[in-house]
């Protein structure tokens, strides 16, 4: 069974045929002629609902394929927390630090995973998160 991320999408896009009826390059031939920006793997996850009725693990894979072929990179862990805290929000920086210590403090077991409005704590499963949700409030 798949663990992380990476993993959940390569098995899933490895799978498309059978869930879908077209392979991840056939998938990624439309995406590229539809107009849509594959950079924009929202509208692209919407457009493939839309337009063709695909799952949303497929759409998600899909969406994933096209912006990387695009040239977009998926950013590191640490990317994805500066972000987050960035701007109005960086107030809340110390008190994610402070979370996150704690919560890394479980085991060696406990990973950190990056998101782009949250940060889930994963041990097998994600078991906690911690979001900047206002420039003054996190949950």
């Amino acid at each position: 069974m798949p663990q992380t991320p990476d993993e959940m999408l390569t098995a899933v896009s490895e799978s498309l045929a059978a869930r879908t009826g077209r392979p991840l390059e056939e998938w990624l031939a439309l995406v590229r002629s539809s107009g849509v920006d594959p950079l924009d793997q929202n509208a692209v996850r919407n457009w493939l609902r839309r337009e063709h009725g695909v799952p949303q693990n497929s759409q998600w894979a899909i969406a994933d394929a096209a912006a990387r072929e695009a040239g977009w990179v998926r950013p590191t862990v640490s990317e994805y927390i500066d972000q987050q805290y960035a701007g109005a929000k960086a107030a809340l920086r110390p008190i994610y630090d402070a979370l996150a210590a704690a919560i890394s403090e479980l085991g060696d077991d406990v990973t950190i995973e990056g998101r782009g409005s949250y940060t889930p704590f994963v041990r097998g499963r994600q078991f906690a998160a911690i979001a900047a949700t206002t420039r003054d409030r996190a949950r």
